[in-house]
């Protein structure tokens, strides 16, 4: 059974709708000549920036994957369903269901790192270093947006 649905799967791939656009790599315009100082904030834009897109584009084909899955599974009955559930859809989407956290956190990774070099470069001797170690930093960015006041319009649903 795992093999011919595979192998059927594989077929429903290929023709499956696919309407989203990958993510680009290097979108940014860096100078062609930069001061050295600022070859740090170059290379880790460009690493940051490839990172994120690497992740965006693995969502964009689990989703693809998981559409073709559901046209294989369309016809089958229940039981083959939850079959095909268990041994090849949950895994896909127990990753793709993730990513969207995981993507938030390379941003905020990326945006605080690379706002960090800038300001050391405009601070110069003047700037301290209050950035928190790697391990540290998602509870430190944790408490600035718990402890920051926003104020949305949404409606109140009961």
């Amino acid at each position: 059974m795992s093999i011919q649905l595979y192998t059927q799967y594989r077929r429903a791939l290929k023709t499956a709708p696919f309407s989203a656009d990958y993510a680009e790599y290097e979108w940014y315009r860096l100078p062609q000549r930069m001061h050295m100082s600022l070859m740090p904030y170059g290379t880790m834009l460009r690493e940051f920036s490839a990172e994120i897109a690497n992740e965006i584009n693995a969502l964009i084909n689990y989703a693809h994957r998981l559409a073709a899955w559901e046209e294989v599974m369309r016809p089958l009955t229940d039981q083959r369903k939850l079959d095909v559930l268990v041994e090849f859809v949950s895994p896909i989407a127990s990753l793709a269901l993730g990513m969207p956290y995981s993507i938030r956190s390379r941003f905020l990774f990326a945006a605080v790192h690379l706002c960090h070099q800038v300001n050391q470069l405009q601070h110069g001797k003047r700037w301290v270093d209050k950035l928190p170690p790697d391990r540290e930093f998602f509870s430190y960015l944790q408490s600035i947006c718990v402890n920051t006041q926003v104020s949305y319009n949404f409606p109140t649903f009961r």
